[in-house]
């Protein structure tokens, strides 16, 4: 019981007050109608590259804290409307970094893969999208759901240590689908990546998580 209130707490704390880095939106104008309990209002998302995620994070999380569930759902599906657009290729490989060291560690660990590939950063919120989705779903208790959309967002970022500890955690929670191997290896991949001190601390304390899981009371 403790454990389980533990590790809640973890997932509300890092959807709540954890703020991705920032990439960059450049998409058309789009008008979302959404229904409060004031009634009907449409928020317009401009195409300007000077709009950051950020700006369709806080949107996000004003929804999700007002309640308005299905607002914030169609706040997630707007920051990877065009994700169809871009597709791997033989030629050319597309990612959706938040910084540079996470582009040349990218590099560093694929390069076999990469070889007579181009590289694109792009520069689209798709792994951030994928990421609130994932949230959303495993707070409505659809783990299959939310760890395929997880799955999805650790493909358009493979290097962000966070989401390999939000693996993890939803592995660990998932119910019939529980598999506490697959949130071992995800934890371990989570430690592999941290760069920073905080990073650090949620891989290690989600293997901590495992092996409370597993018993391991004395590692």
């Amino acid at each position: 019981m403790l454990k389980n209130k533990l590790a809640s707490a973890i997932v509300l704390s890092s959807l709540l007050v954890s703020v991705l880095p920032s990439t960059v939106i450049a998409q058309e104008k789009e008008e979302i109608v959404v229904t409060s309990p004031g009634g009907k209002k449409s928020v317009t998302v401009e195409d300007d590259s000077t709009q950051s995620s950020n700006q369709m994070m806080i949107l996000f999380m004003e929804r999700l804290k007002s309640g308005n569930v299905k607002e914030a759902r169609d706040t997630a599906k707007a920051m990877i409307r065009d994700v169809d657009l871009y597709e791997d290729s033989k030629n050319t490989d597309y990612k959706t970094f938040y910084s540079e060291m996470e582009k040349e560690l990218y590099v560093m660990k694929n390069q076999k893969d990469l070889v007579g590939k181009k590289l694109e950063w792009l520069e689209k919120p798709f792994a951030d999208g994928y990421y609130f989705l994932s949230v959303l779903d495993f707070q409505e208790k659809k783990s299959s759901s939310a760890l395929e959309n997880m799955s999805k967002c650790i493909y358009w970022n493979p290097v962000h240590s966070p989401y390999y500890c939000e693996r993890g955690f939803m592995l660990l929670n998932a119910g019939e689908q529980t598999n506490v191997l697959d949130a071992l290896i995800a934890y371990e991949k989570a430690l592999e990546l941290a760069d920073n001190e905080e990073d650090f601390a949620a891989a290690l304390r989600g293997l901590a998580f495992v092996n409370v899981s597993r018993g391991r009371f004395d590692v």
